[in-house]
């Protein structure tokens, strides 16, 4: 749907239409409706009577967490209200946490006021543990892969990495050093690490672990690359002064810049389309090669993190009543599935099978009241 309208989008670059906007609904006819979780008990799909279920009883799905919506719908510890499951406070952190990930039982989370890495089970029921305290700052993300953690410091351009456990009474294990100051981390499904540097001449670097070998650079030369986004062999990344978002297909190739923009905050990949944020706007999406750049239609503005499971496309809203968006990568109809209210000031996400995962780091209101900056989580 995308490919669709991106010659409808250049054409009116053109004409000088600046102020166009794509928005899907006028040329697909389609009428907003729910979003693929939301099924009330009206939907002529249910039957009248009660439906065995893994146990349970299907019925009442406007407040059923165990079908909540429709039959099989678990909302896995939260609420079910008018047939949408409701967030979970999964653990607090009162100074407010920032970048997270999460691993099949676990989520982890950095917090940039005290140093601190953190980790609670996902079902958010036994608390949270700090794995490791680094006042010399984690940069803007990090990752988990296998049995370890993998983080950046700053103070020493440090590529570290400890044992999901915690590094107890140990120090974390260096793997690595970055030429320059690094910021974002991430390891991809083969095992191999990248990670920016933050700098006026900087570069992506990246090592397969266990990362005995040599260094090497995807790319130099690029002006303080930030966020990144990393797809099999392909890379995307985005820059500061100029902002641009940026990407190369395989290494060795060149690098080229997909879109310009001024306050770049996020990146994310998923098939051909590649998603990024700009502060103070709507989330975008741009073709990994360039083109058709455009916003998702009616999706509030500020909007900040961004993630991704390769069907939907998550992004929240940064103010202090921040709401959580959903929207399949193909597109959205008419505007994106609002699927949580009342964030304060969702910081980062992340996403796996069944769940959303995202920090928080000011106030947030919740089926018990008002809950402090910690980490929530959501059923799909």
């Amino acid at each position: 749907m995308w490919a669709a309208f991106g010659s409808w989008l250049g054409c009116n670059a053109i004409l000088g239409n600046e102020a166009a906007v794509f928005d899907p609904i006028d040329s697909l006819g389609a009428e907003a409706g729910p979003g693929p979780d939301v099924v009330t008990s009206s939907d002529s799909s249910f039957p009248d009577s009660a439906i065995p279920n893994d146990g349970n009883t299907c019925v009442d799905v406007d407040k059923n967490p165990a079908h909540c919506g429709r039959c099989g719908h678990d909302c896995l510890g939260g609420a079910c209200v008018s047939g949408r499951c409701q967030p979970i406070l999964v653990a607090s952190d009162n100074e407010g946490p920032s970048a997270i990930a999460i691993d099949h039982s676990h989520v982890y989370w950095t917090n940039s006021e005290t140093g601190e890495l953190h980790r609670a089970p996902i079902a958010g029921d036994a608390g949270s543990e700090v794995l490791y305290a680094n006042d010399a700052g984690f940069g803007t993300r990090f990752d988990v892969h296998g049995e370890n953690v993998y983080f950046v410091r700053i103070g020493d351009s440090s590529i570290l990495q400890c044992p999901k456990s915690g590094c107890g009474s140990t120090a974390p294990t260096p793997i690595a050093t970055a030429a320059q100051v690094p910021s974002a981390l991430l390891v991809n499904d083969a095992g191999a690490l990248f990670w920016t540097e933050l700098d006026p001449d900087g570069g992506i670097g990246t090592c397969d672990l266990p990362c005995t070998g040599t260094v090497t650079y995807r790319v130099s030369h690029e002006t303080r690359p930030t966020f990144l986004a990393v797809d099999g062999p392909a890379l995307f990344w985005t820059t500061l002064g100029p902002s641009q978002v940026r990407g190369q297909s395989a290494p060795g190739d060149e690098a080229r810049t997909l879109t310009s923009k001024q306050f770049l905050s996020d990146v994310k990949v998923a098939g051909e389309r590649v998603f990024y944020t700009n502060l103070g706007e709507a989330a975008r999406v741009v073709f990994r090669d360039g083109g058709g750049d455009m916003a998702l239609p009616k999706a509030g503005t500020n909007i900040g993190p961004l993630a991704t499971d390769g069907a939907d496309v998550y992004f929240a809203e940064q103010s202090d009543q921040g709401r959580i968006f959903r929207c399949p990568v193909t597109g959205c109809a008419a505007a994106p599935e609002v699927i949580a209210t009342s964030q304060g000031r969702p910081t980062a996400l992340a996403v796996d099978a069944v769940s959303i995962y995202w920090t928080n780091s000011g106030a947030t209101q919740t089926d018990g009241g008002t809950a402090g900056p910690g980490v929530m989580r959501l059923a799909k």
